[in-house]
């Protein structure tokens, strides 16, 4: 807290007061924001095993598919992973057209997915 204080009020950035209290966040907010970004990378972690790209692996992290969660569906119904992966997030978007699916409708990654949730179970 000291060297935060040094680095606000006494660097050379030319900081107004009034500014840093508009721009600021109250520590609650901090650390909510820091905690999700924490469990968001250590989630982002137990899906480096799987053989899809890093961007399909950023889809299924922002659409919170985690490996305990993939592993849970897949053990209810192997059918039902690929559905929650390919359908859209709303059930009202289902029937609609040009509706982007939860995660992707590729079949190889899908496959892939698959594969992967089935050789973990």
């Amino acid at each position: 807290m000291v060297t935060m204080c040094r680095i606000l009020f006494r660097s050379p950035l030319n900081l107004s007061v009034e500014r840093l209290v508009d721009c600021s966040v109250s520590s609650k907010e901090f650390m909510q924001g820091m905690q999700s970004a924490h469990k968001a990378k250590s989630c982002k972690s137990t899906l480096q095993r799987m053989p899809i790209s890093e961007s399909m692996k950023d889809k299924l992290r922002k659409a919170r598919f985690y490996l305990g969660t993939i592993k849970e569906i897949f053990k209810c119904s192997n059918k039902g992973l690929l559905v929650m992966v390919a359908l859209p997030s709303s059930y009202k978007e289902i029937c609609h057209s040009n509706v982007k699916p939860r995660v992707t409708r590729n079949l190889k990654v899908l496959t892939e997915i698959f594969n992967f949730s089935h050789a973990a179970h």
